[in-house]
């Protein structure tokens, strides 16, 4: 099988963990937003960071517990390494991944107002016939067909770097 049918063939495979994890680390600020609208932003991630330390740990995005850790600035951290390469671990090239988890101001109250009330900040697709696709069109610039709504994530930070640290958790894995 070659490389790029194994990738796909991996892409297949784990697309729904992906999905899974991308809507649930969209999802968390809600569970704390009443107590602290700033749930979800810059030092305000904390739950989102520690549901994605779990996971990391529960998919074995890493091969030992302690292989993920939180640096002294709170930022998520995590190494892997092949130990059956024979190379010795100083002569290694290194892939470096960077992101980020926090959000700009989640404003959940005028996703629904604006949007027409069929996608919240947190929840995602609500129902789609209820989208003002006019107003999300002049917000995003650039929108799905209706039919492929249901195929997409919704929410504050799916299009920016939650996606990409997911995308990271998965190349690790």
């Amino acid at each position: 099988m070659s490389l790029d049918a194994k990738i796909a063939a991996l892409a297949e495979k784990y697309l729904p963990l992906a999905s899974e994890w991308l809507m649930e680390a969209i999802r968390i600020p809600a569970d704390t937003y009443e107590q602290d609208p700033n749930s979800g932003m810059s030092n305000h991630e904390g739950p989102r960071l520690h549901y994605l330390m779990d996971q990391i740990r529960k998919h074995k995005c890493v091969v030992e517990h302690d292989d993920v850790w939180f640096d002294e600035f709170g930022n998520i951290c995590w190494y892997i390494e092949d130990k059956e390469e024979e190379m010795p671990s100083a002569e290694k090239k290194v892939v470096y991944f960077d992101g980020h988890t926090d959000t700009v101001d989640p404003l959940p109250q005028q996703w629904t107002t604006v949007l027409g009330g069929g996608v919240h900040a947190f929840n995602g697709l609500i129902d789609k016939s209820k989208i003002d696709r006019a107003a999300l069109e002049q917000n995003i610039g650039w929108v799905p067909k209706e039919e492929e709504y249901e195929n997409c994530i919704w929410g504050r930070g799916c299009a920016d770097q939650l996606a990409g640290v997911i995308s990271q958790m998965m190349a690790t894995k």
